[in-house]
Formats: C-alpha cells, structure tokens, sequence
C-alpha cells in the first residue's frame, strides 16, 4: 500500500501532485521477505492514489526460509547489499501552503552504491537515514526511459521547482526550475 507524504493542496499551484511513500510495515508480504524502499512516488492528482501496478518496490527474499517463516538473516544481508545512506542533500523546499515540503537526495555510502529516487520530509532537518536505502550499481541499468514531468510549482511564487518520474520502477527526482532532469 502508499502513505501519502505530501500534496499540492493550498499552495496556490496551478498544477496537482501528491507525494508517496511505500508502506513497509506492511505484512501483505511473505514472513521470508524485506521490503526495501528506494524513494518516493508521485501522482498527478489529490486524493486518488496511483494504481499499485505502476509503483513497484524492491524485495529482498530468504528462499531458505518458507512463506511463514521468519529468516533470520535478511536485515543483516540488507544492510550489506541495501546499504542505508550516509547522508542527505537538500535538493529543493516549497514552503507554500498548510504543509511545507523538503526533497532530499540520498548520498550512497560509497562509489559503489547509487540512489535511485529522493525523499519528502515537511522540515528542514535532515531525514533519518533509513528512510530509503542505496542499491549497487552493479544491479542497476541505465534507464532508457525519458523523464516525464509529473508537476510544476507554477503559481506558487516560490522557488521554480518541478517533480519527474526518472524511471521504470515510478521513482521521483526534482529539478530547480522546470527544465528536464
């Protein structure tokens, strides 16, 4: 399922967008299995969630263990191959409207590790470090698909800023002004 993390509503915006996250607590999934959030998803409308078809979410399964079993390795082998972030950068903030909204991008531990989309946060306070979780670039392709503009602040009066789904898995990224990623 998604937790709605943020939306456009009262920000004066001319355009609509509603920020997820996915929800790994989750237990819709199998006991021998760990859900690894990778970013944030975005819809072009309020209050209707994106199909749960276009959202996808890395897992992490312990086929050792059968469905109802709990694995007793699977946190440990994810923070060797999903390794957490070391830190934050803060891309862009819309501090318009009820809710404000920070977009951070995930720094990897090391060279060897990519982000593959960006968090929300409704503070300028850096985020947990395990909200999302860094993939090696060794099991990551390079995208073939163009970016797709989800949203414009345009209205607003802030910071230009706009929201782009980056790639198959349905991950956001934000730019400064409306030029494509």
């Amino acid at each position: 399922d998604l937790i709605e993390v943020w939306n456009s509503k009262h920000t004066n915006a001319r355009h609509s967008i509603t920020l997820y996250k996915a929800d790994l607590s989750s237990k819709w999934y199998r006991s021998n299995t760990l859900a690894i959030q990778l970013g944030y998803y975005a819809h072009s409308k309020l209050d209707i969630k994106p199909s749960l078809g276009l959202v996808k979410t890395a897992y992490l399964v312990d086929n050792g263990k059968n469905i109802f079993s709990n694995s007793q390795y699977l946190h440990g082998v994810a923070i060797k191959l999903f390794p957490y972030p070391v830190k934050y950068h803060l891309l862009w903030a819309q501090e318009r409207g009820t809710i404000p909204l920070y977009l951070w991008m995930p720094i990897p531990p090391n060279k060897d590790y990519i982000s593959m989309g960006i968090i929300a946060t409704h503070n300028q306070n850096e985020p947990s470090i395990q909200q999302v979780r860094c993939i090696p670039k060794k099991y990551v392709i390079p995208t073939k698909m163009k970016p797709k503009l989800i949203w414009k602040d345009s209205g607003t009066s802030g910071q230009a800023g706009s929201i782009w789904m980056i790639n198959s898995l349905g991950l956001i990224t934000v730019t400064n002004g409306h030029e494509q990623p």
